[in-house]
């Protein structure tokens, strides 16, 4: 994962049942993405923390206020 294009703040790894997990660059789960689903989820808590979107041919992460603070905490 790329935050504004330059800083690589994680990555993601999709199980067999098509949850999606996002990983700190440290290996913390940040957020996950139910199979089939468009709204992340906080890792620990199952706080809603934002939604993906494909912007032309780019997966995004829309974050919540509260997402981005998760994201900048799992450092």
């Amino acid at each position: 994962m790329i935050l504004n294009g330059r800083t690589f703040v994680g990555y993601h790894v999709t199980t067999e049942n098509g949850v999606t997990n996002f990983f700190s660059t440290s290996g913390k789960r940040m957020f996950y993405l139910p199979n089939n689903g468009k709204v992340i989820f906080e890792g620990r808590s199952g706080r809603f923390g934002g939604v993906v979107a494909t912007v032309g041919n780019q997966f995004s992460l829309v974050l919540t206020e509260h997402g981005y603070r998760v994201l900048q905490l799992s450092k």
